[in-house]
């Protein structure tokens, strides 16, 4: 999510005339692309620091890797406590990265609200709203926002 919101100030700062109805269906649209492919557009759009690029790099291809191969290439291991123990310090591994990963897009996409001349008490006061907002309707009907 947070690299998604990235390329939206990435864009949003180099498109200052963009009519907000551009970037809300922008923004609409990021949920819809696939990790790499966000990835591939922030990096046509600026120069990411190399630590940065390389450990997102690493958690897209270990998120693919997990989806798609993980279970497959491990299911030998399952039968045995060892087996187990290893696919569980793997899957720490990857956590660690993941975090790593997220904690990057995080501390980006707040760099960028700054230079844009977002207001970060705003945007968490807002955040808050909301959140509360769905807690209530959830609790209320068992149900939120499609856009939620």
């Amino acid at each position: 999510r947070e690299l998604g919101t990235f390329l939206i100030h990435i864009i949003q700062s180099q498109n200052l005339s963009w009519p907000l109805e551009k970037l809300t269906a922008l923004f609409d649209h990021i949920p819809q692309k696939t990790l790499g492919h966000l990835l591939n557009e922030l990096k046509k759009k600026t120069q990411l620091d190399s630590e940065i690029e390389q450990t997102l790099m690493d958690a897209v291809n270990k998120r693919n890797y997990l989806v798609h191969r993980f279970y497959y290439d491990n299911a030998y291991k399952f039968v045995s406590k060892k087996g187990q123990k290893e696919m569980i310090s793997e899957l720490e591994t990857m956590i660690e990265l993941f975090n790593k990963a997220e904690e990057f897009s995080f501390n980006l996409a707040k760099e960028t609200r700054k230079l844009i001349g977002y207001n970060e008490n705003e945007i968490n006061t807002l955040t808050d709203q909301i959140l509360k907002r769905e807690i209530k309707k959830y609790s209320e009907t068992g149900n939120v926002s499609p856009d939620f």
